[in-house]
């Protein structure tokens, strides 16, 4: 195979080598041809004929300059439109941004899925909203619920940084993971995690991807550890895991770990984790702000202007 290779890439460039000279040799030949037939080729013929030679070169280059020059317009045209459409796109999510109390969070959270159709089929155990406990990222709840569910390959496909999906805190280091994330991640590309379950749901892979198509030799794993789903080990594992070298249960790969716990169930109801949540609050290490970010839907009024539009009415 390496020498079939070899043998078509000199062809190539042999062919490329003959196109390129292809002008070059024919006032030498139809000199020799004229020799040979006794004819003597005058000074001023061979000049017409390299002027036209090197006209013909001229307009090859100019075509080419005019093809080169096309297609550069045609990327910057395109560039423009693509960073048109992600900015638009980005400051829709950006403007249904809202700051909202870590409990007003969840009341929207599950007045905005807890009911709809994308939730119907989904396991109660999976139903409901989750604190992300112990995870040194800014950020503090999510759900389950406004992902699309295939209950045949048993997996959900959650959009990064969709609508009342997700809270960031209140601090700089929120407003850094939500650029990163919904502006760059959901707003340019419409990232989603697919969370791959098993057969009794107890254990999910959530593979990661870049542009939603690459895979990434890296990832994160959820193993259940009660029966009613209020309490799983989210476990992150590094490229050593993915290839095999190490256990997703050794202290390297822990340390990127948490606890996701349920805090209101599938029905609306506030659990006992709830309380451990509201404690650990404002308090280091983790430093979870009581006010939080979470997207709305795009075009959505944020609070200040639903305020606004009330005061006028």
């Amino acid at each position: 195979m390496a020498s079939r290779t070899r043998l078509t890439l000199a062809l190539g460039l042999a062919a490329c080598s003959m196109w390129a000279h292809a002008a070059e040799p024919q006032v030498f030949v139809q000199a020799g041809t004229s020799m040979a037939r006794g004819e003597t080729l005058g000074l001023e013929d061979v000049g017409i004929q390299g002027r036209r030679l090197q006209s013909s070169k001229t307009s090859t280059s100019d075509s080419h300059a005019q093809a080169q020059s096309d297609a550069q317009l045609i990327g910057a045209v395109l560039a423009a439109a693509f960073c048109l459409h992600w900015f638009v796109k980005g400051y829709r999510n950006y403007s249904a941004i809202k700051l909202l109390d870590v409990d007003d969070c969840q009341a929207k959270m599950m007045s905005a899925w807890g009911a709809k159709s994308e939730s119907e089929n989904l396991p109660e155990t999976l139903r409901g909203v989750f604190w992300m406990d112990g995870n040194y990222a800014p950020e503090c709840l999510a759900i389950f619920m406004n992902g699309a569910f295939d209950p045949k390959k048993r997996t959900i496909s959650l959009p990064i940084g969709g609508p009342y999906g997700w809270t960031w805190n209140s601090d700089r280091a929120g407003w850094f993971v939500y650029f990163l994330i919904v502006w760059a991640g959901y707003a340019l590309f419409g990232a989603t995690l697919r969370v791959e379950f098993n057969e009794d749901y107890t254990v999910a892979s959530i593979p990661l991807y870049l542009f939603n198509c690459i895979w990434i030799p890296t990832g994160y794993m959820m193993i259940r550890e009660d029966a009613q789903g209020n309490s799983w080990n989210r476990a992150t594992y590094s490229l050593w895991v993915a290839c095999g070298l190490r256990s997703y249960t050794d202290p390297r790969e822990l340390r990127w770990s948490y606890q996701l716990r349920k805090v209101v169930d599938g029905s609306g109801e506030k659990l006992l984790n709830w309380k451990d949540l509201e404690d650990s609050l404002d308090k280091a290490p983790l430093n979870k702000t009581r006010m939080q970010r979470i997207q709305g839907f795009p075009g959505e009024p944020t609070a200040e202007a639903s305020k606004l539009l009330a005061a006028v009415e």
